[in-house]
């Protein structure tokens, strides 16, 4: 692994405790948020279904109509995930629909090492417990919206099979089944495990999620199985991005930077169709490394992309690790020999094109009114002034 990988690496763990902090604060609001959105609108369906005779099954024995079941599944499934959703994408993206600049890395890969930790520690865990009890889709829901969030980020940053409205839909549709594992699970730890399960038959879900499987004295609850859904859908984008990738690096297809999004990298295997621009453009440099789409160290747009803060839009170009600029450029001062006419002096260079300073008027007198002469460089100056060289060219006044 190289130096940029390992630093890019810690920089993903550090965006946990710094700008990706939103992601605890949001997930203490949210869990608020639900249990008032949950007791408000179940407060208001008892008394809508007194009205209208509908059976929400809360009596023992009784079961609920596919009219409540689906309200309620739009109510607390679908309305909080569509949320949670559009919390999301807000929080990764900019103001001007970019992916924030923190989650811009060379090294797209190193996004998805934090959740992908957090699967490992799980799973070791489980292992150690002998199975997945029904209390683990507790755990599992914020694990797998934290998934969501960096693979959503990931999708962004990517240039093979960037396709960031797949990711959300796919967030969308998890969600839901997430937050209905939840549900499940608060119901069993509150004594309503009969009622959730009428609940669930109601729906029509298969029975192994309302019981459990053992395989070898390995116990998974289903709605524990279920609660993985999220992490699933992330893990299927990233084995067909990463598949896509290796493709687009055989082909090696001719690609115009313009057309890319703002934040979305260049892989350098790549052929760009945009002509270089000049030292004094802020035009992209694409690192000479090898490696896949995901992996590989590059530069990310063409010039005439720009973020919503109104600076340049490219990722700042950071030199290789020999510590070797990969731009050299100066403006000098160099004394211009003087022309025919009498202009010259000394001249501020930058790729290429020499400015005069300024001093003169258009008929090559001194700005600063008539006086002496310099032979030199035929540059007038006012008698009051007090000098003893030449302020154009330097050249020592004669008599001195």
């Amino acid at each position: 692994m190289s130096g940029r990988r390992r630093r890019e690496l810690a920089d993903s763990f550090r965006l946990v405790t710094g700008d990706e902090q939103w992601f605890l604060r949001d997930l203490l609001v949210g869990v608020v948020a639900a249990v008032v959105w949950i007791g408000g609108t179940g407060a208001l369906a008892v008394q809508v279904a007194d009205v209208l005779g509908v059976s929400l099954g809360l009596a023992a024995g009784e079961s609920p109509s596919p009219l409540a079941v689906g309200l309620f599944a739009v109510l607390w499934l679908a309305v909080p995930a569509v949320a949670v959703t559009v919390r999301i994408r807000r929080r990764t993206l900019n103001l001007r629909g970019n992916v924030e600049q923190y989650y811009r890395f060379e090294h797209p890969a190193t996004l998805l090492a934090p959740p992908t930790l957090l699967v490992v520690v799980a799973v070791v865990v489980g292992l150690a417990l002998g199975g997945f009890p029904w209390y683990f889709s507790l755990v599992l829901l914020p694990v797998g919206l934290f998934a969501l969030v960096r693979t959503l980020a990931f999708t962004y940053r990517v240039y093979s099979f960037s396709h960031p409205l797949v990711v959300q839909f796919l967030a969308v549709v998890s969600t839901v089944v997430a937050f209905g594992s939840a549900l499940a699970a608060v119901g069993t730890a509150t004594g309503r495990g009969q009622l959730a399960e009428r609940a669930l038959r109601a729906a029509g879900l298969p029975a192994w999620v309302l019981g459990s499987v053992s395989v070898e004295g390995f116990v998974v609850s289903g709605v524990a199985a279920v609660a993985a859904f999220p992490l699933a859908l992330a893990l299927a984008y990233v084995l067909i991005q990463t598949v896509v990738s290796l493709g687009v690096r055989l082909v090696e297809p001719d690609v115009d930077r313009s057309s890319m999004r703002t934040g979305q990298r260049y892989p350098p295997f790549l052929d760009s169709t945009t002509p270089v621009g000049t030292p004094a453009d802020t035009s992209d440099s694409s690192a000479g490394s090898t490696g896949t789409d995901t992996d590989t160290s590059t530069a990310d747009r063409g010039p005439t992309e720009s973020d919503g803060d109104g600076t340049d839009s490219e990722d700042s170009v950071e030199s290789d690790d020999d510590g070797e600029d990969l731009d050299d450029v100066s403006n000098t001062r160099v004394f211009t020999p003087p022309a025919d006419d009498g202009d010259g002096g000394f001249g501020s260079t930058t790729a290429g094109e020499t400015n005069a300073v300024p001093g003169t008027d258009d008929e090559g007198t001194s700005s600063t009114g008539g006086g002496a002469r310099c032979d030199a460089c035929g540059e007038s100056f006012s008698m009051e002034a007090d000098v003893r060289f030449c302020p154009n060219c330097g050249t020592s006044l004669a008599g001195e």
